[in-house]
C-alpha cells in the first residue's frame, strides 16, 4: 500500500520538482525509456479521448492486438530506464518506492493521462495520423521521435522572448552534459 500512495504522490512529485529542472538533465535514452514503458497506457488514454471524435475503424481507437503486443513487447524492455528516468525527475523521497512488478504495473496507468490531459477532439485526427505512421516502425522510435520533439519544444520555449512561463518538468541531456 506504501507502494501505491508512493506512486500516486509521483505526480505531485514531478511538478514540484519542475523548478529544478534548470539544473539537472534527463538522459535521453532513460526519457526515450519512459515513454517507451509507458506507451501502451498512452495509446489507450488517447483512444479513450478520441473514441467519440474518430471513426470506428481509425486506428488509435480500434488498436489491433498486433500494435498493442509490439508496445507491451517492448514497454516490459523498457522498465530499467524507465525507472532511472522516474527516480530522478521524483527525487529520492519517491525513486525509491519504484523498485518492484507492482511499481511497473502502476506507472503508466498512472502517468497516461497527465500526457493526454491536453488532448481536445481537435487533435485527436492528427494522433491518429501519427499512430498510422508509426505503426508499421518498431516500437522503441515512439520514445525516440518523443525525445526529439520534446527537445525542439524546450529549446524553442527557452528562446522565445515571449515566453508564456511554462515550465518543462525535465531538460534532456545533451551529449555534452551525459
Amino acid at each position: 500500500m506504501a507502494t501505491l500512495i508512493a506512486l500516486i504522490a509521483l505526480g505531485g512529485a514531478t511538478a514540484s520538482r519542475a523548478a529544478d529542472a534548470s539544473n539537472q538533465c534527463l538522459a535521453r535514452g532513460d526519457a526515450a525509456a519512459l515513454v517507451q514503458a509507458i506507451a501502451p497506457d498512452l495509446l489507450q488514454a488517447a483512444a479513450r479521448k478520441c473514441s467519440a471524435t474518430l471513426p470506428p475503424d481509425a486506428l488509435l481507437t480500434r488498436q489491433s492486438g498486433a500494435l498493442m503486443s509490439k508496445y507491451r513487447r517492448a514497454a516490459a524492455g523498457a522498465w530499467p530506464g524507465a525507472r532511472r528516468a522516474l527516480q530522478q525527475v521524483a527525487g529520492p523521497e519517491i525513486g525509491g518506492m519504484l523498485e518492484g512488478p507492482l511499481a511497473q504495473s502502476i506507472v503508466g496507468p498512472l502517468l497516461a493521462p497527465m500526457f493526454t490531459q491536453n488532448v481536445s477532439a481537435a487533435d485527436c485526427a492528427d494522433l491518429n495520423t501519427i499512430v498510422m505512421m508509426i505503426e508499421p516502425l518498431p516500437a522503441e522510435n515512439l520514445g525516440r521521435l518523443f525525445v526529439a520533439v520534446y527537445d525542439m519544444a524546450d529549446r524553442n520555449r527557452a528562446a522565445d522572448a515571449t515566453d508564456t512561463g511554462l515550465v518543462m518538468p525535465f531538460h534532456l541531456c545533451h551529449p555534452k552534459q551525459g
